[in-house]
């Protein structure tokens, strides 16, 4: 898919009033509202449908399954491009300005156009003849979106639009039907008393009288609630601002604001609605790509600790998701789509569940929640002990059930690192009494996953003790060889002060430095000699201190390729873990540096470029997939954890 080559507008940003001005938090003015409309155009989304369906940013919001663009400056269109149906098994544009509005009589052409994507709402405004027309759209629901329009009242408006090859139009009443087979009908719904017809071009629909208009587009249903349209568009900007006033930080730098609001858009824009076979809302990876139309384990327990001071209804069900899938012998399977059939089952994620249920009790303090996710978490846990530990020592490989390095690799997250470049697959034989499944492990230990799972078992019991549940002596026994230092100690090499997977039987150290040596920081089980050592290759500019710090793998490498997914990129999750790993360990100043290089040197940061996949370390060219969501959530943590000390 070709990526959309965007052009940044920043003389848009004077639309509806105003620019970006400075935090007023961060300009010491106390703790006043932040408004949408300080926060125009992050993301760029300027795009005039064309035949292909290659655009990937859109304004979507409240869970919706449909987006909209902006047209281009020269565009001749009156109204806002789409909806695109974002839905991987139709992806395509079912209108390319399905609402437009203009003023009648003509009195000539456009002699200006101003537009904006403001945090969960887009605007036009164009001006003819002396005459302003403005418009301004937003999701109330995931299946509602409101047109608002506002003229002269002294003249008529007329709406007229169209829709692609294979859609039927039906007035009723002063509703529009659009209709395709196998398709969810869209409803238009006009003021009282329009006058609706159809023909070869489209439909024209014309109101009693001129002034301003709320118009409804339902999915899937008939909007019926017309008289509430008004209060629902008040309700967006509400919504908003709420969610601004109570993630921004005081005294924070007004890009650091701005890259933290792009988070945020990012994050709430590829939120999904339940859809078929996903029975509760999620972040979907990215938007801006097909195959990314679903729900991933990893993602998720990323996106639900980002948003859970933000949106955590959202966090909750975004868990929930993830968990409709849990099979009886508790794996959480890798990922999930509208489509059931789609599931991979083949491998699981790494286990973060229980940390990103911790961080939504740590900010609604929910004991029905803790409640209700408490015994899945525990079976979970317990399966990576029953069905990913080979020789049973209480020490976890990464593995799959199909018996594939493919699957397994998949397993870590970390697809194609080099660390897994000689590994081979063994058979696992599941504990007596276990429900019986098809189990592998790779032949080699990971530092993360066993961090990783240590952290797993600190998030349940201390969620075990918020509700004074009791759990199995499995999770419960302090069990000294899988005990933080036993852990710690295994996995760590004196000879070159680094965390190093190993080898199954030999124990021999793979001699690969990447950043899952950082997750042992950040789930704090390494004693402080060891972190400190670990910190001297992370802060080397040879190795991991890159333009762009914290390369997935050391920049020394034979093997490092800066733009070569997992064998030398920047993901910000793993930049994330690495900097708040070195934040744990006393070294805030070094952690706000690399922060700070982050959010001044990727590049489109603080453009109107999207959040991406990943990022080149020696350049901060953003790489893979725009609008990606994890990379979002990373960047919202570090943000909030910008300046602090723990």
């Amino acid at each position: 898919m070709n990526r959309l080559v965007c052009v940044i507008l920043f003389a848009s940003s004077i639309l509806a009033g105003c620019g970006h001005s400075p935090s007023p938090l961060s300009q010491g003015k106390g703790p006043v509202p932040f408004l949408p409309e300080s926060y125009p155009d992050l993301i760029d989304i300027h795009y005039t449908p064309p035949k292909e369906d290659i655009c990937q940013s859109f304004f979507t919001d409240a869970g919706s399954w449909f987006g909209f663009t902006l047209p281009e400056n020269r565009s001749p269109r009156h109204g806002f491009c789409g909806p695109f149906d974002l839905d991987e098994r139709h992806r395509d544009w079912i209108s390319d300005a399905l609402v437009e509005a203009d003023v009648e009589p003509s009195v000539g052409a456009v002699s200006s156009v101003r537009s904006s994507y403001l945090p969960g709402r887009i605007t036009m405004e164009y001006s003819s003849g002396g005459l302003t027309l403005k418009q301004s759209l937003c999701f109330p629901s995931h299946d509602l979106a409101i047109i608002e329009t506002e003229s002269r009242a002294d003249r008529r408006l007329v709406f007229h639009g169209r829709a692609e090859k294979g859609w039927k139009m039906d007035p009723q009443g002063n509703c529009l039907r659009l209709s395709s087979e196998g398709r969810q009908d869209i409803f238009i719904s006009f003021p009282s008393k329009t006058a609706i017809s159809v023909g070869a071009e489209g439909y024209r629909a014309i109101p009693p009288t001129a002034g301003r208009y709320f118009i409804g587009i339902g999915f899937g249903h008939k909007p019926d609630n017309a008289a509430d349209f008004k209060s629902f568009a008040k309700g967006c900007r509400e919504r908003w601002s709420g969610w601004l006033s109570r993630t921004l930080r005081e005294g924070m730098p007004q890009n650091f604001d701005r890259i933290a609001v792009k988070a945020m858009v990012t994050l709430e824009s590829n939120l999904k609605a339940p859809k078929e076979a996903i029975l509760h809302q999620g972040v979907v990876p990215s938007q801006g790509v097909d195959y990314f139309m679903g729900f991933w384990g990893w993602d998720s327990w990323k996106h639900a600790a980002a948003l859970a001071s933000l949106d955590p209804e959202a966090a909750m069900d975004q868990i929930r998701a993830m968990f409709d899938y849990q099979p009886p012998e508790g794996m959480i399977i890798d990922c999930i789509y509208p489509e059931s059939a789609w599931n991979n089952s083949r491998n699981s994620k790494p286990p973060l569940a229980a940390w990103a249920v911790s961080k939504v009790y740590e900010s609604t303090g929910d004991k029905a929640f803790v409640k209700e996710m408490l015994p899945k978490l525990v079976k979970y846990h317990e399966w990576w002990y029953r069905y990913r530990d080979h020789d049973m020592n209480g020490i976890c490989e990464y593995g799959s059930c199909d018996g594939t390095l493919e699957a397994a690799a998949w397993e870590s997250g970390m697809d194609n690192a080099v660390r897994f470049d000689g590994t081979s697959m063994v058979r696992n034989s599941p504990p007596s009494g276990s429900p019986e499944v098809d189990a592998w492990s790779m032949d080699q230990e990971s530092v993360d996953l066993n961090a990783f799972l240590l952290l797993d078992r600190k998030c349940i019991l201390e969620l075990a003790g918020a509700i004074g549940a009791e759990i199995p002596a499995s999770i419960s026994a302090l069990d000294s060889k899988i005990g933080n230092k036993a852990i710690s100690d295994w996995f760590f090499d004196p000879e070159d002060g680094f965390f190093h997977d190993r080898k199954l039987g030999s124990g021999d150290f793979i001699k690969v430095y990447g950043t899952e040596a950082a997750i042992p920081l950040w789930t704090g089980i390494a004693p402080e000699d060891q972190a400190y050592s670990v910190i001297k290759h992370f802060t080397d500019k040879s190795k991991f201190a890159t333009y762009i710090p914290f390369p997935t793998l050391s920049a020394d490498n034979p093997a490092f390729t800066p733009n070569g997914y997992w064998r030398g990129p920047v993901w910000l999750d793993q930049a994330y873990f690495g900097i708040s790993g070195i934040r744990r360990y006393g070294q805030a100043g070094t952690a706000d540096e690399m922060t700070e290089e982050i959010f001044t040197r990727l590049k489109g940061i603080n453009g109107g470029q999207p959040i991406h996949e990943n990022y080149d370390a020696l350049t901060g060219e953003p790489l893979e997939a725009p609008n990606f969501s994890w990379s979002a959530a990373a960047l919202l943590l570090l943000y909030q954890e910008y300046g602090k000390n723990f």
